[in-house]
């Protein structure tokens, strides 16, 4: 039966495409973004847009096969996009701490002190060696970066997923009839 699937309604804009073909769409764009970061991984953002555009391109296309408002499809792409973001935005901070513990360990902050752990935290100067560091060892700012590459990923599919566990189940919108006169 795969041969009848017209894959030109999954991925290409200005289709149609019904439940399934929205389903394997998704699948195959997860599957290759998946591939992407595994073997390119942080370079591999640069491709992102493609992605995006893709995705974007699926949800247009069911929109329209359940006689919905295509513009709508912004809104997972966008409402994922956010998701990625501060999962990314997360997984870093998480990543660099250690770093900024170790500058604060060096410069004399007792970490067993909350209190002098909060203090230093806004400190201009602790903040500029953090930033000195990151910008002369490039293997630490690679980890950090990579630290928030599948957290990210993981986040935008799940809302993704979400999405289209509710936009494969629209059924064509019908219009009612004014009542007669």
């Amino acid at each position: 039966m795969i041969s009848r699937i017209p894959f030109a309604a999954a991925f290409l804009p200005n289709q149609r495409a019904d439940g399934d073909q929205y389903w394997i769409a998704l699948g195959l764009i997860a599957a290759v973004d998946f591939v992407r970061l595994s073997l390119m991984g942080v370079q591999g953002s640069i491709v992102w847009p493609m992605v995006a555009f893709f995705v974007l391109a699926a949800h247009i296309n069911r929109l329209r096969h359940a006689g919905r408002r295509a513009d709508m499809a912004v809104v997972p792409l966008l409402v994922a996009w956010l998701a990625k973001f501060a999962a990314g935005i997360l997984a870093m901070t998480v990543a660099v701490l250690p770093a900024f513990l170790d500058i604060m360990r060096e410069s004399g902050v007792d970490l067993d002190d909350p209190q002098a752990v909060n203090a230093a935290a806004y400190d201009p100067a602790l903040q500029q060696a953090l930033s000195d560091r990151l910008s002369s060892d490039g293997e630490l700012a690679r980890q950090i970066a990579e630290a928030g590459i599948w957290p990210s990923t993981w986040a935008f599919w799940i809302v993704i997923a979400l999405f289209a566990l509710w936009f494969s189940r629209l059924g064509p919108q019908i219009r009612r009839a004014p009542p007669p006169e």
